[in-house]
This record gives C-alpha cells, structure tokens and sequence, in this order.
C-alpha cells in the first residue's frame, strides 16, 4: 500500500468528531426537559445493557435540530477538499441510524452512512471489523477523537486525529501505519474530556435506574 492516503476511502466518526458534542447525551437532556415520564419505558433497555435498542428508541421519540448541532469547521474543509480529490466519503458512527442519516442529509456530503441500529451499536470493534471487511485492512483513512476510536485506527491506513487529548492522540501515533493531526485540542475541548472521564452518561443511567421508583412515589 503506498504511503499516499489521498485516494483511500475517508472515514469519519460523528460525536466529538464531525461535531463538537454528543449526541446521545444531547437526547438525553431533549427528553429530560420535554416528556420525563417517557424515561422509565427505556431504563430496562439500559440496565439490561441493550444500548442500540435504547438509541434507536430515543432516535424516534427524541428530534434534534440538525441545523443548529456545533459542527467542526476544520472537518468539514478536510471532507470537502477529500471530495474534490474524488475521494468516497462515509460517514461511521456508533449514533442510531436515523440520525446520522439525517446529519448525512443536512450537510449533503457522505456517499454512504454506516450508523447503529435497533440490534448493533456500531462503535469500537463492532465499527473495525465492519470498515475492514467492507473496506479492507489498511485501506481506508479514519478521522476520529477519543479512545473508542482506537480499534478503528489499528486497521486503518491513516488515523486522523481531532482535538483528542494528548494521551488518545500518543496511542494512535503509535498502533496507525500513518497519522494526521487537523486540530489539537482547545482548553474547552480538554475541559469537555474531563468532562467525559466524569462520565455523565452514566449519571443518566443512575437517573434512569432510580426514576420508576420516584416517579411511583409522585
């Protein structure tokens, strides 16, 4: 394989990466201030650890204005300059299938979307051994941002890194044949990583473990 990655396919993650924030915690929060009562019905799904049926629910119940998400601007110059070399373009994450189809439909630049749906949650291994067989080991170019990404970068051709911290961008460096760096990160973005290392997500798994039994005394 040559050293050149400019004609291998470009793949890029969505949370963190294409955009700034997360969007599964974003839906969280829409569902949280819109329809509480509905959190109860998806708590089971969650503790039972069925996290691509929990996303595809809040993906039906749960809209998010696509406009209005905080997109990576140094992202979407590397893709548009990727498209004008001919390049395919997939956009790869582990969010529910419907909104990264839409995310895919606002911004009109992915020849194709691989997402999560009601049975996989495309993220981590799941995503690299999806793109190595679809694409082949070592022949595609991945941009991505934080440790999940790993797995993806270890069969890459070229692992592009984006704002990630100091410690995920030394393990991509060392595991891709190649790597790019578009940004690095801001104080805000290593503030969102400790932000992430306290592990809001599961807050709201506590908050949905606890709330039948709140709700029931309401």
């Amino acid at each position: 394989m040559s050293h050149n990655s400019d004609k291998v396919p470009l793949v890029v993650d969505l949370d963190g990466t294409l955009i700034k924030t997360d969007n599964l915690l974003e839906q969280f929060l829409v569902l949280i201030r819109t329809n509480i009562r509905l959190l109860p019905s998806l708590a089971a799904w969650l503790i039972q650890g069925k996290k691509a049926r929990l996303k595809d629910q809040l993906a039906r119940i749960v809209e998010i204005n696509i406009a209005s998400i905080p997109y990576r601007q140094e992202v979407l110059a590397y893709i548009q300059k990727a498209r004008a070399d001919g390049r395919k373009i997939i956009l790869a994450t582990a969010a529910n299938q419907q909104v990264a189809k839409a995310v895919a439909k606002h911004l009109n630049i992915f020849d194709e979307v691989l997402a999560s749906d009601a049975s996989t949650n495309l993220k981590g291994s799941a995503k690299a051994n999806l793109l190595k067989n679809k694409l082949g080991f070592r022949r595609f170019e991945y941009i991505g941002e934080s440790r999940a990404d790993v797995p993806v970068w270890k069969v890459s051709h070229t692992a592009t890194i984006v704002a990630a911290s100091p410690a995920t961008l030394a393990v991509a460096q060392r595991i891709a044949p190649h790597t790019k760096v578009l940004s690095t990160a801001s104080l805000a973005a290593k503030t969102s990583h400790w932000f992430k290392m306290l592990r809001p997500y599961q807050w709201v798994k506590n908050l949905l473990v606890f709330l039948p039994l709140i709700l029931a005394h309401n």
